[in-house]
């Protein structure tokens, strides 16, 4: 009940706890689980006690009460007036209790009788209590320690057995002088007849036993801070500390020389010159060697080759480079004509430069020769290949000079592409202008179109052309101040005849059958509607005004007719072809 009050109606005079859990649910038959026969009943008004007889009867009973009823205070007033109380009206649900909410009395949920286990469990944790289990867990964990303890007890003692055998052993072990040899005068306990006794020994040295009798030694557990006696032979080894100095003094039979105290650091092999073993404070090498730079290592500059950097062992740089004398870099190609070949270094290498910007280099002096026979003629020829001219005297330039064919001493200079019809053709600027093209290219072997200065500006007594392949040739003396004025200037005619050039084609020379008037031929030709810089002109009629067909270098028919142009080859007539080919120009 709520809250807490003590009932003073005789029928319900029990304790809070029984009201607490009285069962509502059977119309109040049962109380704290009691059916309603042990418990004084009554019904009517009249059989319930007033106040006032209420303490009478208390009273008579020996029973007394502190406070007067009336200053109780919060006694509802349904149990104050001594009537019926309205509990008998009030049914709750299974397990819920009659609560005082400071008015009336209600029913609700049993919260403050009734714990949870999870509460029951944090009262007991909250109040420094174990559970069960946990006990459980200490319980077994200590009886596992005790297992432990037990077991690191035995261990020792197995330790202690083990160690009192070895003293034993070395009891057993130790030389009978350290027990039973004793002298007889020590050991027979008096104190007279110690020959210690009349031993006097120098300042902080020991008596020692050396198997018969005692001695005076300089062993003991320091060394003495002063000479031991005089150095001679026989006191070489005696030893003491110089407290001046700070160093370990020791006789050698002559005197008493110092002892260098040292802590066995090794050092750093940086700080120690390269190749020399690192050594500790004490003089005792330590194992790497060092790596520091020597100068002892760095070898005579000209012992080294020319430009050589000069290291010690370890690599370190010493400075300086090789000045020897270094063959590899001895080149006459390289050294200006006439000057002494050298090294890097300036050593004679022995022998003179050959490089010529222009020219070739003969007996020291750079010389330019106009011409690929200029060269022939001077034994300046190393055969086929390129060679540096000046015909002009404003420059020199690379050419291909055949040294071989016919004599030797030929220029190139212009090749015809094979496969190309127009670049060369006649009516091509190429002939006429100064113009050069891939002038750079001097071998022969290319099949590209060329043209370079000597075009222009090279003079020649014979000319030769080759046609298809190189030896193939068309040969004319003639002489002139330049191709160009050959090719450019008035029509020439040559000792060739019709059948020298049908068979300067490689071409089948039926194709030009149907062809066999007019035959004009030589350089710069011109028929009608026909020209050459140098070939041969055909017409099927009697005269030369209707020319269908030619051979040779620049030729076309027909006023430039699709396949009857060429830059170098041939054309016909039924049916329109043409075979190009490639060319080649020289000049001697």
């Amino acid at each position: 009940m709520f809250p807490r009050q003590q009932l003073v109606s005789v029928p319900y005079a029990v304790r809070a706890g029984v009201a607490d859990h009285a069962d509502t649910a059977g119309d109040a038959l049962s109380l704290g689980g009691f059916s309603s026969e042990n418990f004084v009943q009554a019904s009517e008004a009249e059989d319930f006690l007033t106040a006032a007889e209420l303490l009478e009867t208390l009273e008579s009973l020996g029973f007394e009460p502190e406070i007067a009823w009336a200053d109780i205070l919060g006694i509802p007033a349904d149990l104050a007036d001594g009537d019926a109380d309205t509990l008998s009206t009030l049914f709750c649900a299974a397990g819920e209790v009659a609560k005082w909410d400071g008015l009336t009395w209600s029913c609700d949920t049993d919260i403050d009788t009734h714990l949870s286990e999870a509460e029951v469990d944090a009262f007991v944790a909250n109040n420094g209590y174990a559970l069960e289990t946990a006990l459980s867990t200490a319980v077994a964990s200590l009886e596992g320690g005790d297992d432990i303890l037990q077991t690191n007890v035995d261990t020792v003692q197995t330790n202690v057995d083990a160690v009192q055998g070895n003293l034993t052993a070395l009891s057993n072990s130790l030389d009978p002088v350290a027990t039973a040899g004793l002298p007889p005068d020590l050991l027979d306990g008096d104190d007279n007849s110690d020959v210690l006794a009349s031993l006097v020994c120098g300042l902080d040295q020991v008596a020692r036993w050396d198997g018969s009798g005692w001695q005076c030694s300089n062993t003991g557990d320091r060394v003495a801070t002063a000479a031991p006696g005089d150095c001679d032979a026989a006191g070489e080894g005696k030893v003491y500390f110089d407290s001046v100095s700070k160093t370990l003094r020791i006789c050698d039979g002559v005197a008493y020389r110092g002892l260098k105290i040292c802590d066995e650091i090794c050092g750093d092999a940086a700080t120690v010159v390269c190749g020399l073993p690192v050594e500790d404070d004490c003089g005792t090498a330590c194992g790497p060697l060092g790596t520091a730079f020597n100068t002892l290592q760095c070898a005579e500059g000209n012992t080294v080759e020319c430009g050589v950097a000069i290291a010690d062992d370890c690599g370190n740089d010493c400075g300086y480079a090789g000045s020897k004398l270094t063959p590899s870099q001895c080149s006459a190609e390289s050294t200006a004509c006439g000057s002494s070949v050298v090294d890097d270094c300036g050593n004679e290498c022995g022998g003179v430069g050959e490089f010529c910007a222009d020219g070739l280099c003969v007996d020291g002096v750079c010389t330019v020769y106009a011409s690929c026979k200029e060269l022939l003629d001077d034994g300046q020829s190393t055969g086929d290949g390129t060679y540096s001219i000046r015909p002009d005297g404003l420059g020199s330039f690379d050419v291909y000079c055949d040294m071989t064919t016919d004599g030797g001493g030929w220029t190139l200079i212009m090749m015809m592409k094979g496969d190309d019809v127009s670049t060369f053709r006649y009516d091509s600027a190429y002939w006429d202008n100064s113009d050069v093209l891939n002038e750079l290219t001097t071998d022969p072997d290319v099949d590209t179109n060329m043209k370079n200065r000597a075009y222009n500006s090279l003079g020649f007594s014979s000319i030769r052309m080759d046609m298809a392949t190189l030896g193939n040739s068309h040969t004319v003396d003639i002489s002139r101040g330049s191709a160009h004025e050959l090719f450019t200037g008035p029509h020439v005619d040559t000792s060739y005849q019709r059948q020298d050039f049908l068979d300067w084609i490689p071409v089948d020379g039926s194709k030009w059958d149907n062809q066999p008037n007019c035959n004009l031929k030589g350089f710069q030709l011109s028929a009608s509607q026909t020209n050459c810089r140098y070939g041969i002109s055909m017409n099927n009629e009697g005269d030369c005004t209707s020319n269908d067909a030619s051979i040779g270098f620049g030729c076309h028919t027909n006023s430039f007719f699709p396949n009857r142009t060429t830059q170098c080859g041939g054309s016909r007539w039924t049916p329109d072809e043409a075979y190009p080919q490639r060319g080649w120009i020289f000049v001697r």
